[in-house]
C-alpha cells in the first residue's frame, strides 16, 4: 500500500518561513480562534495572497485571471468541515489559494441541498467568515452579507 503524502503537511515541513510563523503563533498560547486569525493575516501576507474579496478583485483586474480570496475559500472550507480545528481550516484555505485550487462549488450546493441559482452569502470578518444560502426573495443587503456571489451552472 502506497503512503499518501498530505500536501499541507508537506508544505509546512518544506517551507521554513511558514513553519517559523506557525511555531510563533502556537507559542503565543492565545485561544484557537485568535491563533487562526493571526495565521490568516500573517501567512496571507507572507505569500502575498488576496485576503479579502476586494484584494482578489484588484488582483484579477491586474492579472486578468479569476482569483478567489482566502476569506472566500475559508468560508467554503469551513462549511465543508464544520467540526475541524479552525487553524487547520485556515491552512487549507491558504494552501488552496496559493495553489490556485478551490473547493468544488457543486459539492457545496449538493451538501447544502440548494439550487445553484440562489448564491452564497458570506458573513463575518477575516477568519471568522461563515457562509449561508439565501432564500429566493431575501435581499443580500438585508441578510447582512459582506459578499454575495450568485452562481449559476
Amino acid at each position: 500500500m502506497k503512503n499518501e503524502v498530505n500536501p499541507i503537511q508537506s508544505w509546512v515541513e518544506n517551507d521554513s518561513r511558514l513553519l517559523s510563523i506557525l511555531n510563533e503563533i502556537n507559542e503565543t498560547n492565545l485561544p484557537i480562534d485568535e491563533q487562526a486569525e493571526m495565521a490568516f493575516h500573517r501567512i496571507s501576507e507572507l505569500y502575498h495572497l488576496p485576503k479579502l474579496p476586494e484584494d482578489a478583485q484588484e488582483l484579477a483586474e491586474t492579472t486578468g485571471e479569476e482569483v478567489i480570496s482566502v476569506y472566500q475559500e475559508l468560508g467554503l472550507v469551513k462549511f465543508q468541515e464544520p467540526d475541524e480545528d479552525i487553524r487547520g481550516l485556515v491552512l487549507v484555505a491558504l494552501y488552496n489559494v496559493l495553489n490556485k485550487v478551490t473547493v468544488d462549488l457543486d459539492e457545496i450546493y449538493k451538501r447544502a441541498n440548494m439550487k445553484k441559482e440562489r448564491g452564497i452569502c458570506y458573513k463575518g470578518e477575516n477568519s471568522r467568515v461563515t457562509i449561508s444560502f439565501l432564500e429566493e426573495n431575501v435581499s443580500w443587503f438585508d441578510a447582512d452579507c459582506k459578499l454575495y456571489l450568485k452562481h449559476s451552472g
